[in-house]
């Protein structure tokens, strides 16, 4: 039976980011660490969850005629600010968000730096560079991952054959699977 090296040693699953801290020059490099299991999977429920109902939203958009299912459609997870602040506890862990803090690190760069590191932990590295460079805007890189799901499913045609469920689990793919980038 081969033997495998172990991964704790071969793989380095940080995510380093240069966030700007008021006072400095330069930006800082935070490290982010590897999400516990338990938070990854909540993670990866809520970006399914958001997934599918921008999915539905767009399908909804591009054939408003095509009958739907009596379902209502699925709701993308919306946060309190606590429950954002916590999500981003969870996601960063209790320490580093609360050196960004203290380090003085405007809000919107806490949130742009949180959902990175989503994207990081649940998609892959590729998606986690798009949406840092896009400047957090992580709404359009969705939107163009729904209608390449739907297009997909359309194309398919409406017995929804195995096309589109290749389609969705390309778009719902956890992290590590694939990316030539190195990703996690």
């Amino acid at each position: 039976m081969p033997k495998f090296a172990a991964l704790d040693r071969a793989l380095d699953d940080n995510l380093v980011l240069p966030v700007p801290v008021p006072g400095l020059d330069e930006p800082k490099e935070y490290s982010i660490p590897p999400m516990s299991a338990k938070a990854g999977l909540f993670a990866q429920r809520m970006m399914n969850l958001a997934l599918a109902a921008s999915i539905e939203q767009d399908q909804r958009r591009l054939d408003p005629d095509k009958p739907m299912p009596p379902r209502p459609a699925p709701k993308a997870p919306v946060l309190d600010d606590d429950e954002e602040r916590d999500l981003y506890e969870l996601i960063l862990g209790e320490d580093l968000l609360k050196q960004m803090l203290d380090d003085g690190v405007s809000w919107p760069w806490v949130q742009r730096v949180s959902q990175t590191a989503l994207l990081y932990a649940t998609a892959d590295a590729d998606a986690a560079q798009a949406y840092w460079l896009s400047g957090g805007q992580g709404k359009a890189l969705m939107q163009n991952q729904s209608r390449a799901t739907a297009r997909s499913r359309k194309k398919a045609g409406p017995s929804g054959t195995k096309a589109s469920r290749k389609g969705a689990k390309k778009a719902a793919k956890p992290r590590g699977s694939g990316s030539s980038s190195g990703g996690r």
